[in-house]
């Protein structure tokens, strides 16, 4: 996955975040798919912590359902 990272110039208070992180595949529009804020440690270091949004996969036991395909030439309709 190919992301970009803009700066939020909508960010109005502390919770909002600093950034904003988009997902870029090629030939589709951008998706927000996170957040980052910028912060500093208790040493005075700078540092970004963030978000990033995924899929939720699919519950433990879900099975997806395969159909046979029939072809039954009594079924076909003449035109």
């Amino acid at each position: 996955m190919r992301i970009k990272v803009f700066k939020n110039g909508f960010k109005k208070t502390d919770k909002h975040p600093d950034y904003i992180i988009y997902r870029s595949e090629e030939g589709s529009d951008l998706e927000k798919v996170g957040a980052l804020w910028l912060g500093k440690s208790s040493k005075g270091e700078s540092y970004m912590s963030g978000q990033i949004e995924t899929p939720a996969p699919p519950p433990e036991n879900y099975q997806k359902e395969e159909r046979p395909i029939v072809s039954d030439p009594d079924d076909d309709i003449p035109f």
